[in-house]
């Protein structure tokens, strides 16, 4: 019996937003009901108070005492709904903050052992690591095969390769010319208008957008955007390049 009471709790805890604003919605359409049905009673009275003061139209004043105490439940009912789906979104918004600042403390958290991981490793280690990470990523994201050929096509006639871009594992083809090139644009959009996105970045190697893409980047106060590479094969002896970056993007 605890157990259950102890999980309907946190469920309701959870998803106590959704639940007001349900409410709130649900008292809503109950007020306009209840509004509607009260109209008649309404009605009948401002009839009974004509009568009663011999007079053919009410003013404003004997309007009020006549229908008000019809439609109190319908001003009760809607004060209540409002309350609820206010209430609801403040919960819901102080939890999407919560998960921004959440987000900003692992990302912190990760650079920051990433920059103690790298204070004590000499060079050698730090390419090892590197290329290990880099093998990982594309161990798991390799090329089709059916793309194999495609690949050493553009490698004789172009001089591109396998690249991945290490945030999202997708792959693209290019070379480090072309991604230094890249680099400058970034830096020149990046000085120009003060932001680049991580989708902006994208569409530029032209990989899949991501769906949160438009609200990480980078803002110009943290400096340049610098790409890092690493390089490795992937299982079928093909050479890749993966694309790091200096900085990684962050939540704006």
């Amino acid at each position: 019996m605890n157990q259950s009471v102890s999980k309907i709790k946190s469920s309701v805890a959870k998803n106590g937003p959704a639940i007001s604003i349900g409410f709130g919605l649900a008292g809503l359409v109950t007020a306009t009901v209840q509004g509607i049905m009260a109209t008649p009673k309404a009605l009948d009275n401002i009839e009974d108070a004509k009568e009663q003061l011999g007079v053919d139209k009410l003013g404003p004043k004997e309007m009020i005492q006549a229908t008000w105490t019809c439609y109190l439940p319908t001003v009760i009912i809607t004060g209540l709904s409002i309350a609820c789906v206010v209430g609801g979104s403040k919960k819901e918004f102080k939890r999407n903050a919560a998960l921004i600042t959440a987000y900003k403390m692992s990302e912190a958290a990760l650079s920051e052992y990433k920059d103690n991981v790298l204070k004590v490793l000499d060079d050698k280690k730090k390419a090892l690591l590197d290329e290990k990470t880099a093998k990982t990523v594309i161990d798991k994201h390799p090329v089709p095969e059916k793309e194999v050929k495609n690949i050493i096509i553009n490698q004789i006639n172009q001089g591109n390769v396998a690249c991945y871009d290490s945030i999202s594992a997708q792959p693209f083809y290019s070379n480090k010319d072309k991604l230094s090139t890249l680099e400058t644009e970034l830096n020149r959009q990046l000085f120009d208008e003060g932001f680049v996105s991580l989708n902006d970045v994208y569409e530029k190697l032209k990989i899949d957008r991501s769906s949160i893409g438009d609200d990480l980047g980078w803002p110009v106060e943290n400096g340049n955007i610098k790409f890092e590479y690493t390089s490795t094969l992937d299982k079928n002896g093909i050479p890749c390049l993966v694309l790091e970056y200096d900085k990684r993007p962050e939540y704006c």
